[in-house]
């Protein structure tokens, strides 16, 4: 016998259609890193690099930037990895690795 007081009701819920963002991203980067690529994108080449999110650091990687259909690349090793990619996004080690990679990598495009 089915309870005519039941907590259990069924609301109806509206959903939002999904809007694409149309801003096209600039910079794309690839770090391929242990059989994988981790592929990120940005208007700027800071925002590109905080989209990679690698779990562990075994062997080297190859970071390659693309900008206006030019590449560069360049290999990282692990304690460079580990300066870019890991921890707090203010302390000043990986700042000063993100702002010289940076700095390298345009000069290359």
């Amino acid at each position: 016998m089915p309870n005519k007081g039941s907590k259990n009701k069924v609301k109806k819920v509206e959903t939002l259609p999904v809007v694409s963002n149309p801003v096209k991203s600039l910079y794309n980067v690839v770090l391929k890193l242990n059989g994988q690529d981790f592929k990120s994108g940005g208007l700027t080449l800071l925002d590109a690099f905080r989209g990679v999110r690698p779990e562990s650091f075994k062997t080297r990687g190859l970071l390659q930037i693309e900008k206006d259909g030019k590449k560069a690349e360049r290999y990282l090793f692990i304690p460079q990895m580990r300066k870019l990619f890991s921890g707090d996004e203010n302390s000043l080690t990986k700042q000063i690795a993100v702002q010289s990679t940076i700095k390298y990598l345009t000069n290359l495009l």
